[in-house]
């Protein structure tokens, strides 16, 4: 029997030969490169020492002051995106995603399918750079807290990424499959494409695989399993603009008249700004999704029209140097990948969808 798993020794191995490469003062002499190794030196401490696997819990008032500061950083987008309401206008008539048998073997061949048949031989060739690695270097494990479904541990200096994928035992596993190798994927063709400065923008070309994957595996199974999928994984991230459109409101009034003193306080202005459970609102809340989210639509609407072109736009958004947020999003703009343009046109498809879920049922 093959094990698809990576363990906590080959992070340990990885870390080893960092240190030794770092104590050569010799072994690498561009100041860049070195950098990247200190920076890949403090990521591995971090996982090794469990800081990075440790699951957090902070209070509420943590938890909104750093959603306010998200807030803050893409401030600069709000003139453009203003209001998410189209993506909550009406109710979604949810049934739950089927369970599913599939085992590490199926989620990887099924992923690999996906990459050949889906992608370009430039994306696909760096796809199977990481893939050949796939019997240590994905870990597939149970849910021990809901915090993420999926991690991907970049290594600069070894051109290496190891993949953590949560079993849910649904077909949304098949998805975080998906959108984990998508990350690995551009992690080799532009590593600074993953950096923290880029925020905002990191998770487009992922999430952009979760909604073409849908439509892929429709015609694979021929059974309409993604059907339920694509209205859940679509109502999730349209929870997530209600959110955020909410708490653009509470942002705006503590921007005005202060710090807010205490959780009391905080929930009593929540409430007034219709955010009847606050805790709910922030559990595991990110701005920086719903953001993403609306530009990957453009590209997945420009992929259904010319697939060619929007994975020639797609290298272009992953290889495009970055500076600050708002040049990078003028840069965007140029490109033609505006969000919110087609957000209503897949919103109404979902809720059809969804609709006809129901009758099933």
């Amino acid at each position: 029997m093959v094990h698809y798993n990576w363990t906590i020794d080959q992070l340990k191995d990885r870390y080893s030969y960092l240190c030794r490469l770092y104590d050569d003062k010799d072994s690498i002499d561009d100041e860049d490169k070195r950098e990247l190794l200190i920076k890949d030196l403090a990521h591995l401490k971090g996982l090794l020492d469990g800081k990075d696997f440790e699951s957090k819990t902070e209070s509420l008032f943590a938890r909104y002051r750093g959603t306010s500061e998200q807030l803050e950083d893409t401030d600069f987008l709000w003139g453009d995106i203003q209001d998410f309401s189209i993506c909550t206008k009406e109710n979604f008539d949810t049934v739950p995603i089927k369970t599913c048998s599939l085992s590490r073997k199926d989620l990887l061949d099924l992923t690999h399918d996906f990459y050949k048949n889906c992608f370009n031989h430039f994306f696909f060739g760096n796809f199977m750079r990481n893939f050949y690695r796939r019997r240590d270097h994905v870990l597939f494990e149970p849910i021990d807290n809901d915090e993420y479904q999926g991690e991907t541990i970049n290594i600069n200096t070894t051109q290496e990424a190891f993949l953590r994928i949560k079993r849910f035992y649904t077909y949304d596993d098949l998805i975080t499959t998906i959108h984990e190798y998508m990350h690995a994927t551009s992690f080799l063709i532009k590593p600074e494409h993953l950096d923290y400065k880029k925020g905002i923008f990191s998770e487009v070309d992922a999430i952009l695989v979760e909604l073409i994957a849908c439509d892929y595996f429709e015609t694979v199974f021929k059974d309409h399993k993604m059907d339920a999928l694509k209205v859940y994984l679509h109502n999730k991230f349209c929870k997530k603009a209600h959110n955020t459109s909410r708490l653009i409101n509470l942002y705006e009034i503590e921007s005005k008249n202060g710090s807010f003193q205490n959780n009391r306080e905080l929930r009593r202005t929540a409430q007034k700004c219709g955010i009847s459970d606050l805790d709910a609102a922030l559990k595991g809340f990110s701005v920086v999704p719903t953001i993403d989210y609306m530009f990957a639509i453009e590209f997945y609407f420009l992929y259904k029209e010319d697939k060619e072109k929007a994975l020639n736009l797609l290298k272009e958004f992953i290889m495009m140097e970055f500076s600050d947020d708002t040049k990078y999003y003028a840069e965007l703009q140029k490109l033609g990948i505006y969000p919110n343009a087609n957000s209503r046109e897949l919103h109404k498809e979902r809720v059809m969808l969804s609709r006809i879920l129901k009758k099933r049922q």
